[in-house]
C-alpha cells in the first residue's frame, strides 16, 4: 500500500496548526479583551467609591457646619435671656431659641428621613391620586415662603390621574417646590401638569439662575451640591433632589432635569398615567 505524498501530509499538518494557532490567538485576544474590559470596570468602580467618600466626607463637614449654626444660635438666645433686664428682652430671647431649636429638628428630619430612603426602610402604598387638586394644596402651602423670597409661585391649570403614595409624592413635590424658593433667585415659579400618552409629568418651571451645566448631571446625586461661587447660598445638606429622585423611583417614576429649558430651571416628576378601571373605581367611591 503506498504511502500518501509527503507534501499532502505536511500541508494537512500546516492547516490543521493552523486552526488552532488561529483558535488560540482568537482565545488569547478575547481574554486580553475581557481582561481589559475588567480592569476598566474597576478603575470606574475605584473611582466611584472615591467620589461617593469624598462626597460622604463633605456631607459630614456641611452636616456638622449646618446644625452647628442653630444649636449655637440657641445657645446665644439662651445666654441673652438669662441676662436679660426686662420680660419684653426675655420673650425675645426666649422666641430666638425656640426657632433655632426649630431649625436644628427640621434639619435633621430632613437628614434622617433622607437616610431612610438610602437604606431602603421606607415602602410606598399607592393609591388613586387627582394630580390637580394635590398639586394646588402643596403650592398653597408653599405661597407664604414663596412671597418672603420674592418669588410668585402660581399652579397652571391641568389634571390627571395617578397612582401614588399621598404622602411620599407630597413630599417630593414640596422638596422640589423649597429647592426653587430657596435656590432658584427667580421672580417667577409656575408648577402644571401635563400628560403625553401614558406618561404625565408635574413640571416646576423657575426663571432664575438655572442649572451649571458642570452641575446638571450631577444634581440628583446623593450628598450632592451644586457650586456655590455661581452666587446662591448654601443651605441644609444637598439632599433634597437625592430624596425627590429616591421617592419618585419608589412610586414607579422618575425625576429629572429639562436641559432644553435655558430661561431658568425647568425640574419634572414623570408616573404612568392611573388605569381607566381605578379612575372609575375612584369616582364610584367618591
Amino acid at each position: 500500500m503506498s504511502q500518501p505524498p509527503r507534501d499532502l501530509v505536511l500541508g494537512v499538518v500546516l492547516l490543521v496548526l493552523g486552526d488552532r494557532v488561529a483558535a488560540t490567538v482568537r482565545a488569547t485576544v478575547a481574554a486580553r479583551l475581557a481582561s481589559d474590559d475588567t480592569a476598566r470596570r474597576l478603575d470606574q468602580m475605584l473611582v466611584e467609591v472615591a467620589a461617593e467618600r469624598d462626597a460622604k466626607t463633605r456631607f459630614m463637614a456641611a452636616a456638622s457646619h449646618d446644625l452647628g449654626q442653630p444649636l449655637a444660635a440657641a445657645a446665644l438666645f439662651f445666654d441673652q435671656s438669662l441676662r436679660a433686664r426686662d420680660d419684653l428682652a426675655r420673650a425675645r430671647a426666649a422666641d430666638g431659641v425656640r426657632r433655632a431649636f426649630a431649625a436644628a429638628d427640621q434639619l435633621l428630619s430632613h437628614l434622617l428621613g433622607h437616610l431612610r430612603l438610602e437604606a431602603d426602610a421606607v415602602e410606598a402604598h399607592a393609591s388613586p391620586v387627582a394630580a390637580g387638586p394635590l398639586l394646588a394644596r402643596i403650592v398653597a402651602q408653599h405661597v407664604p415662603a414663596a412671597a418672603a423670597a420674592g418669588i410668585d409661585l402660581r399652579v397652571a391649570r391641568g389634571s390627571a390621574d395617578l397612582l401614588l403614595d399621598p404622602s411620599l409624592i407630597e413630599r417630593a413635590i414640596g422638596n422640589l417646590i423649597d429647592n426653587a424658593i430657596r435656590h432658584s433667585r427667580g421672580r417667577r415659579l409656575v408648577c402644571g401638569i401635563r400628560r403625553r400618552g401614558s406618561m404625565v409629568r408635574l413640571w416646576f418651571i423657575d426663571d432664575g439662575i438655572g442649572v451649571a451645566p458642570i452641575d446638571a448631571p450631577h444634581i440628583f446625586d446623593d450628598y450632592y451640591q451644586a457650586d456655590a461661587g455661581r452666587g446662591a447660598t448654601r443651605s441644609g445638606f444637598g439632599l433634597g433632589l437625592a430624596s425627590v429622585r429616591r421617592l419618585a423611583a419608589l412610586m414607579g417614576g422618575c425625576a429629572d432635569l429639562d436641559p432644553r429649558w435655558l430661561r431658568g430651571a425647568a425640574f419634572y416628576l414623570e408616573f404612568p398615567a392611573a388605569p381607566e378601571r381605578t379612575v372609575h373605581a375612584r369616582e364610584v367611591a367618591a
